[in-house]
Parts: C-alpha cells; structure tokens; sequence
C-alpha cells in the first residue's frame, strides 16, 4: 500500500496542533485514507503515474475533513472538505462512486472511541 500523504503535510495545509491531534491518531487515519483510495480505485498509485498528484491532494483533503470532523463547530467545513477530496477521486474518470466514499460513511469512525488501527485490522 502507497502513502499518499504525511502527518506534516496535513499540520502544514490544515494547521492542525498536537493538542488538535497528536501524531499516533493523525497517522491512523492517514493509513487509513491511503486504504480507502487504493480500495476505491482499485490500485496502489506510485509517484511515477499520472494521476499521482490528483491522488495526494484527494487523499490529504480527506485526511484533513476526518480530523475537522472531531470538532462539533467544524462538522460543515468536514463535509466540504470530504466532498472535494471525494470528487477528486472521482475526476480520474474510473472511480465509481460507493457508498463507502459518501460523508455519511466516515461519521461513525471519525467520532469513534476505538482506535482507527483496530478498524483497519478488523476489515481487512
């Protein structure tokens, strides 16, 4: 599986602080994410394809629309933020839409208590 994202570069583009998030949950949901777009697209990106970049931004927006998420004063700006990354995905042209890829999908893990590992793990 790709990483198509980092923990600074979410802190950077986002501005999100250790005590907004720290490092181990934040790296989570990156591999999360990075799960989610190889599942929806159907492949691991390389920084040789084509795409790749379109892929970063989609996966870095994503990222950043989970953590907004775990503030109730920033539920809307989370859910433009999905739906951008979302329809990043969706511009390559082959990426069906799912019900896995709609806002609804990530509330549960995004206010979960359990630990974004464990889920991963068990659906895999």
């Amino acid at each position: 599986m790709a990483t198509y994202t980092t923990i600074s570069r979410i802190r950077g583009l986002f501005g999100f602080s250790t005590k907004d998030i720290e490092d181990t949950p934040l790296g989570e949901l990156i591999v999360y994410i990075d799960a989610e777009v190889d599942s929806i697209t159907g492949q691991s990106w390389t920084e040789e394809s084509t795409y790749y970049a379109k892929i970063q931004e989609a996966a870095t927006i994503l990222v950043g629309s989970l953590v907004y998420k775990r503030f109730p004063d920033k539920q809307e700006l989370s859910k433009q933020l999905w739906e951008e990354g979302d329809k990043k995905l969706h511009e390559l042209g082959r990426v069906p839409y799912t019900k896995a890829t709609s806002y609804e999908a990530i509330e549960e893990l995004a206010s979960s208590e359990m630990s974004l590992k464990s889920h991963t793990e068990t659906t895999e």
